[in-house]
């Protein structure tokens, strides 16, 4: 008995004495590697779902100077009807669309990403990106302890205006606090209302509105997006719900448009074609916007540059509010016919806002003080060299400083990324370097690093093949994000499990060109390649993390990543997980197979007394031998 023991241990070692060091070394990198990046992914994760702007955290609830920016409201009646899911383009398949056009403003606006509904909505009432409002997304924000920074609800229960919010109970959480009334009617589990969500809340809507005439409302209609989701835009279901929300629109136009009441349209976000969003694709970020009211000019907004976030002010000046605290957008003046005395005072309102809010994002950098942001000095100045009572060229002069504002905003948030990135670029670029020193140094043979450099090419191409043969691009529109996410992710482990087994295909046939013994061959030339393969595997794949990680940081504090890097840095870190666990497997298998069909001569085998100097030389001598060999 203790004879086979010695003999089993002996076949084990001579299979792995030529790689058994090389072997611990992959060992001890692999899981070392694996293991920070796990936790770095893990850490980046947490502070993705529990996101709040820590550079603005300080002055998050602050609100504006009512009494210094409140001006004339246009109406005592505004409602904004969001259409989730409705793209620009499938607006055009709208006839209510086409018609309300022709009576009001209109224009093709941006979303920004992440372009989800509770994103989208926190702009319209915020005016705020979604990196300084921090509201993402119903599944992870349902958790957060914080409240929804100053925003339309909270600035209409200021001055003492009814408020009503109708949609779905998913948004509660943010807003419900705030609107006067509301009315929620949710999706059923089975989808068995969704043909009906849409007229439900719409048929509440118009009831509560006629009887009760709240000043502000927002009807949220749901129906559309799920459609989408579940169909594609595509489908019969979806051409039949665009039917159906084109008669619910319909209607509520036809009811809400009277007396002196203003109407906007909006969405929160499109669809690519298999129902995803979120993305920066066209079909996804891409949305219609209507002004429709009494003072609203005809087609005034087709040649203007309007953002999401102009929304939210142009709310606020129709109904005589202050902008939002953290407001970025613009009062649209362009699109409506009053007075320039009341332009002129809404724009001052905004400058007024922007300059004390971007004044506090750069103090909170720790930046020395800028003199665009002293905006008392500057609208005296404007008084100066504007004619008496003339408020027109006073409001050009307005808008002019505004976008002045917003660019020297845009060059502080860019200064403050690139600085973060350079620091992190410095030692990240350091530890990479002396992997790569490592590497080079210790496995350079030129055959082997030859082969193990095949592999990797090899890989990588079919792996990116499959997964742009499926339509992908590395975007949160590739699938319904979050309940599609555990799915997508299953199956793009399958396809770095394929890709890596089939990457190792050229390596295999290389067993052919050899004259040699399986174990032979495995031990001088199968193990060592595969080795050095997954060695320089890690090494790219953890540029890529890093090169993700310098760009935006481990965790997300104070600006959101781009989603598509995002995206694109936790393949990588599954990938590296997936690829060594598959790498471990491999190996395992090989030596398996080495010990099932393996051939070691009686020379080296342990005799009974157990001497066996005689036979690690020989293995060592023959080792050395092959090696020339390989060389040659």
């Amino acid at each position: 008995m203790l004879y086979d023991k010695m003999a089993i241990y002996q076949m084990f070692k001579f299979f792995t004495s030529k790689n058994e060091k090389d072997f611990y070394i992959f060992l001890i990198i692999s899981v070392m590697i694996t293991g920070i990046f796990l936790i770095l992914a893990g850490i980046g994760k947490y502070s993705f779902f529990n996101y709040h702007n820590r550079l603005i955290a300080g002055f998050y609830n602050a609100e504006s100077d009512f009494p210094k920016l409140y001006s004339s409201r246009l109406s005592d009646n505004l409602t904004i009807i969001i259409i989730d899911g409705l793209g620009a383009a499938d607006a055009l398949r709208l006839s209510s669309f086409s018609a309300l056009k022709k009576y009001g403003a209109s224009c093709t606006v941006k979303i920004y990403e992440p372009s989800f509904d509770t994103s989208s909505k926190a702009t319209i009432l915020t005016g705020a990106r979604p990196e300084n409002h921090s509201i993402l997304d119903p599944e992870q924000d349902s958790k957060k302890t914080f409240k929804l920074c100053e925003n339309l609800f909270s600035l209409c229960k200021k001055s003492n205006l009814k408020t009503a919010f109708f949609g779905s109970h998913e948004f509660e959480k943010f807003w419900n606090e705030y609107p006067s009334d509301s009315f929620f009617n949710d999706i059923a589990p089975n989808n068995a209302n969704l043909p009906e969500i849409d007229a439900e809340i719409a048929s509440g809507a118009i009831s509560f509105i006629t009887s009760s005439k709240p000043n502000f409302s927002i009807i949220s209609l749901p129906g559309l997006a799920r459609t989408a989701r579940l169909f594609g835009l595509k489908s019969r279901e979806y051409s039949i719900h665009l039917e159906k929300l084109d008669a619910v629109i319909s209607k509520l136009a036809k009811t809400l448009m009277i007396n002196n009441n203003y109407l906007m349209l909006v969405s929160s976000h499109g669809h690519v074609p298999n129902g995803g969003y979120g993305g920066p694709e066209p079909e996804a970020v891409e949305t219609p916007l209507i002004i429709l009211g009494p003072d609203v000019k005809n087609d005034s907004l087709s040649n203007v540059c309007v953002r999401y976030a102009d929304i939210c002010p142009t709310a606020s000046g129709i109904l005589g509010l202050p902008p939002a605290f953290l407001n970025e957008g613009s009062f649209l003046g362009q699109a409506f016919t009053i007075s320039e005395f009341l332009k002129c005072a809404k724009a001052e309102a905004v400058v007024r806002q922007k300059s004390e809010f971007y004044s506090r994002y750069n103090k909170a950098l720790s930046f020395s003080d800028k003199k665009i942001f002293n905006c008392n000095a500057i609208i005296d100045e404007i008084n100066k060299n504007s004619r008496p009572r003339n408020f027109h060229q006073k409001t050009v002069a307005l808008e002019v400083h505004e976008k002045s504002l917003d660019m020297e905003f845009e060059a502080i948030r860019r200064d403050a990324r690139s600085g973060d990135r350079i620091y992190r670029s410095i030692y990240l670029s350091i530890a990479l370097l002396s992997l790569f020193i490592f590497l080079i140094m210790k496995y350079h043979h030129p055959f082997k690093l030859f082969a193990a450099t095949t592999q990797i090419i090899v890989f990588y191409c079919i792996y990116y093949w499959m997964y742009f043969y499926n339509g992908y691009n590395f975007s949160l529109s590739d699938f319904n994000f979050l309940e599609g996410t555990a799915p997508f992710m299953k199956n793009r482990d399958i396809e770095i499990c394929s890709a890596y087994m089939l990457s190792t295909i050229p390596l295999l046939l290389n067993y052919f060109l050899y004259n040699k013994s399986l174990a032979t061959w495995i031990n001088h030339i199968f193990i060592p390649v595969f080795l050095k393969f997954n060695l320089y595997l890690i090494f790219i794949i953890t540029a890529q993390c890093f090169l993700y990680i310098a760009l935006y940081g481990v965790s997300i504090s104070y600006m959101l990543p781009d989603m598509s890097w995002a995206l694109k840095y936790c393949f990588d870190v599954r990938m590296l997980v997936v690829s060594q666990i598959t790498s471990l497997a491999v190996i395992s298998l090989s030596y398996l197979g080495l010990m099932a069909f393996g051939r070691i001569p009686e020379s080296r085998l342990p005799s009974n007394n157990g001497n066996n100097s005689n036979n690690e030389c020989y293995t060592k001598e023959s080792s050395v031998q092959f090696e020339k060999n390989i060389d040659a």
